[in-house]
């Protein structure tokens, strides 16, 4: 939830009397100032709010001022599998790796996925190219239902407590890296991708790239 953001009224208001006569002392200053400001800043973070989830979902949990990795080999990892067992990053050493970090909840990443789905099956009978989608949620029967209402059918992991988010620096989701055949990082996408037009984020990495670590 964004935490400092409230629907009630504060606690002290502005009230005008148009038929107060009473005077105040030389040198007090009136509330208008200080009622203006208040109400201007109101208005703003009201108009701001809807922002916020344009183009992606901030998370709160976890250690969000973790900084991002360096360009340099990804971070490893194990995580256990939506279908069964666990999955290791490094059991797809040889193919490029689409880490994709996302939720249930976050409607950037609901809007992302099928496209998502359409890349990893474009590729996925070469075996060049893996999707590797991390979910953050806290219910994997939550993740369980949304992925088969949605029939994807790529790789689903399932970081919980969001310790290998935290490993990759990632505090907003969807955040997608591009890891090459060889474990480095080659790109970085923060918010919804449309990856039938990003694809070409790719093909550098496929090419075994070693270029620097694009935003």
């Amino acid at each position: 939830s964004l935490g400092g953001l409230r629907g009630d009224s504060p606690p002290n208001k502005c009230v005008v009397h148009p038929s107060s006569n009473t005077k105040r002392p030389r040198g007090h200053q009136s509330d208008w100032p200080g009622c203006a400001i208040f109400g201007a800043a109101a208005l703003v973070s009201l108009l701001l709010l809807p922002l916020l989830f344009l183009s992606a979902c901030t998370g709160h949990r976890g250690n969000t001022d973790s900084p991002r990795p360096a360009h340099g080999q990804a971070p490893g990892f194990v995580l256990p599998s939506l279908s069964a067992g666990k999955v290791a990053l490094a059991e797809s050493a040889g193919s490029v790796r689409v880490v994709h970090f996302w939720a249930t909840w976050c409607a950037p990443c609901r809007e992302e996925m099928p496209s998502l789905e359409a890349l990893y099956r474009r590729h996925r009978e070469s075996g060049r190219l893996v999707v590797l989608a991390v979910s953050v949620d806290d219910d994997a029967s939550t993740v369980q239902q949304y992925v088969e209402a949605g029939g994807f059918t790529f790789p689903v992991l399932l970081d919980r407590y969001r310790r290998v988010a935290d490993r990759f620096g990632v505090s907003t989701f969807p955040t997608s890296f591009i890891v090459d055949a060889a474990g480095r990082l080659v790109a970085k996408r923060t918010g919804a991708v449309d990856w039938a037009e990003d694809e070409l984020t790719i093909l550098p990495a496929l090419a075994a790239s070693d270029g620097p670590l694009a935003e």
